[in-house]
């Protein structure tokens, strides 16, 4: 990224129509080179007499939650606005962007195990100690300005994935993503032009040695920002591309549904060190549409006949689901599973080998601490937690096996 912005007063070039004379707009040159509001701050320093008409341009180009975050950077040195914290680069374009059914959005959730957000990262003579950063790091933060905490479980385990790797290959995570076309390189929004100044400035911070807890709870923001919506989460075939991208790891598919912890146990045993899996933890309430299909029709009449059968499809294109029989005592099959009929939930894991140590990496909230713990039984047993008078049951799906390129 140029750090210089070069102007040439009075040259800017016109055409003449017989009197007439039409001068360019000198605003178009100006801002080509702006990418973060620290580019668009040196700017307006350094040409104070068009910073009106600067103003007005950045607004209609990278909107105003940009140029307002871009204003208490202009009595600052170049110096001191590159050193700005990630925090002070989040505009405004980074918060509210809701979706999905409920229009909700998440925050502000402290987890025990979470440190103080200023805290340095455990950094080290051979990089970090990387077991004590992902035990205190979750997808939850104290920040006031994050809002989609609830929402990138995928982008925490992206992150962790890299994390276990060391800085330097956390640091080329994160470029593969600034560089990256389908996360805003070639024509980036608003949006996607704060959450790429977020991540360019933790990259700075990583190589500095200087980034903290907080700026990697950024990190997990801006990487969901730059695609989705907050009250979304990361969904499909995304899910692998934001945690395996091919620069920096080769990815397996597995696909095995596991009914058990001993199943994961199993499947994670054949890890050679340093690889991999990318797990679901998925919880399905099975018929839970039938059901509330059928205690709506008994309170407006006792006497209603009981459905048994729920239309999934949309429009004028029906599609008629059949419940799942429940036998009692045994787990349903979660390939059966109906969008629209049952209530599904998932949430990203990680299972790494690392020093000849299985270990799990949740980065939902856990009563009694740590996000990163070895792999057992009990850990796994928030996963398959299941309550049969409900028709609830737990599942883990392992996705891929993730070989991290040297």
């Amino acid at each position: 990224m140029s750090r210089h912005h070069h102007h040439h007063e009075g040259s800017a070039a016109h055409h003449e129509h017989g009197a007439t004379a039409t001068r360019a707009d000198p605003t178009t040159s100006l801002l080509a080179t702006v990418r973060e509001p620290a580019d668009l701050a040196a700017v307006l320093r350094a040409h104070a007499g068009h910073r009106d008409a600067l103003v007005r341009a950045a607004q209609q180009r990278f909107g105003n939650g940009f140029v307002a975050e871009a204003m208490p950077l202009v009595g600052l040195t170049d110096a001191q606005a590159r050193t700005a914290a990630p925090a002070q680069l989040a505009t405004s374009e980074l918060q509210g962007h809701v979706g999905g059914r409920t229009g909700q959005i998440d925050n502000n959730e402290t987890p025990a195990a979470n440190p103080a957000a200023a805290l340095r990262l455990p950094f080290n003579a051979a990089g970090w100690d990387a077991t004590t950063l992902l035990t205190s790091l979750g997808q939850r933060d104290s920040i006031a300005k994050t809002d989609s905490d609830g929402k990138r479980c995928v982008q925490a385990v992206a992150l962790a994935s890299h994390i276990v790797r060391g800085p330097a290959q956390t640091i080329a995570y994160l470029e593969h993503m600034l560089g990256d076309a389908g996360h805003g390189a070639s024509h980036p929004t608003p949006r996607q032009l704060s959450a790429r100044a977020v991540l360019a400035r933790v990259c700075d911070r990583l190589r500095d040695k200087a980034a903290t807890y907080e700026d990697l709870s950024w990190a997990q923001e801006a990487l969901h920002d730059l695609t989705t919506a907050d009250g979304l989460g990361t969904t499909g075939t995304a899910t692998i591309g934001e945690v395996a991208p091919a620069s920096t790891s080769a990815s397996q598919p597995i696909d095995r549904w596991c009914q058990s912890p001993r199943d994961v146990l199993e499947a994670a045993s054949a890890l050679q060190d340093g690889e991999q899996m990318m797990a679901t933890e998925w919880h399905i309430m099975w018929n839970n549409e039938i059901t509330r299909a059928n205690l709506n029709a008994q309170y407006k009449d006792p006497d209603a006949a009981e459905v048994h059968d729920v239309d999934t499809g949309r429009g004028h294109h029906h599609h008629w689901v059949h419940q799942e029989d429940i036998i009692p005592g045994q787990r349903p099959d979660p390939t059966h599973a109906a969008p629209g009929r049952d209530d599904i939930a998932g949430h990203q894991l990680l299972i790494v080998r690392e020093h000849g140590e299985l270990r799990l990496y949740d980065p939902e909230s856990r009563r009694g601490g740590g996000h990163y713990m070895l792999l057992t039984a009990a850990a796994l047993a928030k996963a398959f937690a299941s309550d049969a008078a409900e028709q609830t049951y737990g599942y883990v799906k392992l996705d891929v096996k993730i070989t991290p390129r040297a």
